[in-house]
């Protein structure tokens, strides 16, 4: 060969080999600079974070900023999946050479992506070409309106003259706060005058100010609207530089005048000359929203402490005022609650001319406007806007009355068309907006987030908190658990009337409700964003790059050329369409949370049927998945392959079809929350009528699960779970699950049916050792009896506050009698003794005590001393019962009592027909002479409590007898555990 070729060759070789070492070098060099990177990137998406919250603050709507803040979004959200998929693609341990490449892989492409963004950015600040002035948005001029130094005022303290007020219904409260001013006190007094927002404490205070006893009463009034001026840093400085409204009571339409709040008080010491320490003189603070302002003004409050009047809507301000307050002023609360339905009534036929009379003449008309109101929710601010609404969009036919066709369309778009037209933002919500993001700036993202839920629809806190962690809003900070944080966000948002609780009998926060008015401005806020969208109507185009997506309305087709890659969140509140759901899973590569809450509450079960009836397998491909949701659907098998969701954190499949888990979910190392239990769909059709009735209708069955539950030791919740019937070798297996209990020491809730008597010892051994357990629900299987008194586990269940048994007892243990923390205890089918009652009195903390069909008893009665805290008793199916006695001064807490199938009892208990605290009386399926008897007081109960009857029907047993029976199933199962 020539010699020339081989140098060619040899050439060649080197060549290549050069080239191939600078490649390993550059890709060396772009995994070594990973970590400088990550700092990087980090350090440039607290920026974008920081630059994103000073645009809400400062409330920045100009048209032609949006745009760029947009980008700004664009940019937040790259970096925050950049950092995201390296640190989830970092953890675990690397072993081998495959599993080093992928990390070595995972580090390239953070660079490349860091290096990317970077230029990115400097190419979107070249483009802008703005040098920055005085105020600038990092290069972005920032066109927006600062309060000036008299801003606030025109709304606030301008109400004191304003005479016309729209003032309905408030004569009541205006009358105690009168009468709470004037009366005689040693100290002098501080007012707390809170309530949703749009409620009217403003208007409320500013006529309370107008009484002549009240002018009388005091010399001067100082108002100061601390809206604006909380949103300073140095709240003081603010505070004494701000503009304050001073005017002579007894001269109120003649002097007023705009001056600090330092000179105001010096101006009223001057005038009043010797008795400079002796005044008379009322003080407001309207919008308080932090305690802190009262420090400011304590040197103030001191030298000549003024009568205080407070308007906030935070709850707990006065416990949480400081003690310096306490120690000097006699502290009161005072709630202003919504208007009632007649005034509500009253001030819309004030405010719309003659609709009254319309409204007699036309049902339809008034049936509509009832609808408007109801959307107002008694709100009087949003009742004037919705006025000025219908008065400026000329709602009215061509002989000039109201056109109850229209009427009846807009109330059922009322919030959208005030919003669209801007008469409630415009009015109130630059306010609310910049004091929400001051005051719970650290949860703007889970206030916003509530958009999701469809305006005027309860919302699960329990399901809106593991949301909120699902998200990544909610993260872990030191020691504290995650869980704690984000029922602390829950709280703080309860606190400020963010959201309006619903609790149950023992004060566990259950649901809540956003107001409509404060909803409409959320919403609109996230109009500005463009990366949350609300579907309420099937026919609306899916933007690109659209992350958070919520179905209001059933679900229609989407185009299969729908690109939804950037979607993190996908929320169906109504009917799915299965086919287009697979288009969308398809496309999504980062989906976090997929959610189908089909019924959040029993009251939403009259909505629309569930529509999905197998399990999307298209779901299986979002590896990032963190929450799955598939409430209330029809799905009936959970395919083994959900083991690929590694980063599941909560399967909720309640209410579903599914009656087994597969083994793969035992592969699901980070599952916090597993929450299963069946429909009594799913068992219905099986279902033998006569055995349910044997069952006494409180067959419930859970969903089965591997026995090796163990594995999954971060569960936290862990209910309905279904054991095994012996069957063959599923002995062992039952044994085992039972076993396995015992690892999950996270448990805070724990749910387990189908138990049989041969469980109970090792039951209890294993909840012995679950030391965080808050909540425990145990069934037993039909007609076995379950004896959980031969452990005592006081010392191990230290935390655990709810207690849920159904089956035969026999007698009730020393662990739950000798309960100091117990505030709910529920017991069906019991079979305890007769004395049973006068051991639960020694739970001093009970506030909930349910009990069916517990124990035989003909005369019951409750003692003084005991159930000091009891505020709901529900007693079901006592046949032998003839009386209730409570009593002089027994159950002083009791709200609500409950009495279904008491066939033997026909003389109303005399502690119900006596004034006392009892709110809510409900009666189902009692006999008629009970009916009979309680109809002669029903009118005087009435006027103090609510009083309900219903037939008894039982919806579960219903659906089994009109279907047909079949073989297998549960009928089958029961009849095993019935052996």
């Amino acid at each position: 060969m020539d010699p020339s070729s081989y140098t060619s060759a040899v050439r060649d070789l080197v060549e290549l080999i050069t080239r191939g070492w600078r490649m390993v070098q550059e890709e060396l060099k772009l995994a070594k600079d990973a970590e400088r990177e990550l700092r990087i990137l980090m350090v440039f998406n607290e920026m974008m974070g920081r630059l994103l919250n000073e645009a809400y603050s400062k409330e920045v709507t100009d048209e032609q900023l949006k745009p760029y803040i947009k980008r700004i979004w664009e940019f937040f959200f790259d970096s925050e999946d950049a950092i995201e998929d390296f640190r989830r693609e970092s953890k675990g341990k690397r072993k081998g050479p495959a599993s080093s490449f992928r990390h070595h892989q995972n580090k390239r492409t953070l660079t490349v992506e860091s290096r990317d963004i970077k230029q990115m950015w400097k190419d979107f600040t070249a483009d802008l070409g703005i040098t920055a002035p005085a105020e600038t948005f990092n290069g972005l001029t920032i066109n927006h309106a600062q309060p000036s130094s008299s801003a606030g005022h025109g709304s606030s303290s301008d109400a004191i003259f304003d005479k016309t007020d729209h003032l309905v219904g408030i004569e009541g409260p205006m009358n105690k706060l009168v009468q709470c001013l004037t009366g005689k006190s040693s100290m002098p007094k501080m007012i707390f005058v809170h309530g949703v927002q749009g409620v009217g404490k403003t208007s409320l205070v500013a006529a309370v100010l107008r009484n002549e006893n009240v002018k009388s009463h005091f010399e001067y009034c100082v108002w100061m609207d601390l809206g604006p001026w909380e949103l300073a840093d140095n709240t003081e400085a603010a505070l004494m530089a701000a503009n304050t409204t001073m005017w002579t009571l007894t001269q109120v339409n003649r002097q007023r005048s705009l001056i600090q709040l330092a000179k105001a008080f010096g101006d009223m010491k001057k005038n009043v000359g010797s008795t400079a320490n002796k005044f008379n003189w009322v003080l407001v603070l309207d919008d308080v929203g932090r305690a802190d302002v009262f420090r400011s003004l304590r040197s103030h409050l001191i030298e000549n402490p003024p009568t205080v009047l407070v308007t906030t809507r935070v709850r707990s301000l006065k416990s949480s005022s400081p003690d310096y307050l306490k120690a000097q002023y006699d502290l009161h609360n005072f709630e202003h609650v919504v208007l009632s339905e007649n005034d509500s009534r009253s001030l819309l036929y004030r405010e719309m001319e003659d609709l009254q009379l319309e409204c007699d003449r036309s049902p339809s008309l008034k049936d509509a406007s009832d609808r408007i109101l109801r959307r107002c929710q008694g709100l009087p601010l949003a009742i004037l806007a919705t006025c000025r609404l219908l008065k400026s969009n000329n709602q009215f036919n061509v002989a000039a009355t109201p056109d109850a066709v229209q009427w009846t369309d807009w109330s059922g778009r009322l919030e959208e068309k005030l919003l669209s037209r801007g008469h409630v933002v415009a009015a109130s919500g630059r306010k609310i907006i910049l004091r929400l993001n001051h005051l719970i700036d650290d949860v703007r993202d889970c206030l916003l987030y509530l958009s999701i839920f469809p305006l005027d629809r309860p919302i699960r806190c329990s399901t809106l908190t593991r949301l909120w962690m699902a998200e990544g809003f909610i993260e872990q900070e030191g020691s504290q658990p995650v869980q704690e944080k984000a029922m602390e966000t829950l709280e703080k948002l309860l606190e400020h009337n963010v959201i309006r609780e619903k609790r149950t009998s023992y004060g566990r926060v259950k649901t809540g409700r956003v107001h409509n008015l404060l909803h409409q401005i959320i919403i609109s806020k996230l109009k500005y964003e463009a990366f949350t969208m609300i579907v309420a109507d099937p026919e609306e185009r899916l933007p690109e790059n659209v992350r958070y997506l919520s179905f209001h309305s059933p679900m229609g087709e989407i185009d299969n050329g729908t690109s939804v890659k950037q979607l993190r969140s996908l929320h169906f509140f109504e009917k799915v369409h299965p086919p287009s759901l697979k288009n969308l899973l398809e496309k999504v590569e980062r989906l976090k949370v997929l959610d189908f809450q089909r019924y959040l509450t029993g009251e939403e079960k009259k909505y629309f049927p569930a529509s999905l009836n197998t399990f999307p397998r298209k779901i299986l491909r979002s590896k990032y998945l963190r929450y799955l949701s598939l409430r209330g659907t029809d799905i009936k098998i959970i395919p083994n392959e959900i083991e690929d969701l590694a980063y599941l954190e909560s399967l909720d499949l309640k209410g579903t079809l599914v009656d087994e888990l597969p083994k793969g979910i035992l592969k699901l190392k980070v599952l916090r929350h597993l929450l299963v239990s069946r429909s009594n769909r799913s068992w219905a059709a099986d279902a033998d009528p006569t055995l349910a009735v044997r069952s006494n209708r409180s067959l419930e069955v859970g969903v089965k699960a591997p026995s090796k539950l163990g594995d999954l030791t971060l569960l936290q919740k862990l209910c309905m779970i279904e054991l095994k019937a012996v069957e063959g070798g599923s002995q062992h297996e039952r044994e085992q699950l039972l076993e396995e209990l015992k690892k999950l020491t996270n448990l805070q809730r724990l749910g387990l049916s189908m138990l049989k008597s041969t469980d109970a010892e090792r039951l209890c051994s294993s909840i012995e050792k679950l030391t965080n357990l808050v909540a425990l629900r145990l069934i037993a299987a039909p007609e076995a009896k379950i004896d959980l008194s031969k452990k005592d586990m006081r010392q191990a269940l230290k935390r655990l506050q709810r207690v849920h048994l159904t089956g035969c007892l026999g007698t009730l243990p020393e662990w739950i009698l000798r309960s100091n923390i117990l505030v709910k205890l529920v017991l069906k089918r019991s079979e305890l003794t007769i004395d049973a009652l006068q051991q639960l009195g020694k739970l001093l903390s009970l506030e909930h005590l349910e009990l069916e069909q517990a124990f035989d008893v003909t005369d019951m009665r409750f003692e003084v001393e005991k159930f000091q805290k009891l505020r709901f008793l529900g007693l079901d199916r006592f046949d032998k019962l003839e009386s209730i006695q409570v009593d002089q001064g027994a159950l002083p807490a009791l709200e609500r009592l409950f009495l279904a199938q008491c066939n033997s009892l026909t003389t109303v208990p005399p502690f119900i027909t006596h004034p006392t605290k009892l709110k809510c009386l409900e009666l189902y399926g009692m006999p008629e002479e009970f009916d009979k008897a309680i109809k002669v007081f029903i009118e005087e109960l009435r006027k103090h409590m609510k009083v309900k009857f219903k037939e008894w029907k039982d919806p579960a047993l219903e659906e089994v007898q009109q279907l047909p029976t079949r073989g297998t199933g549960i009928r089958s199962v029961l009849r095993q555990c019935m052996k």
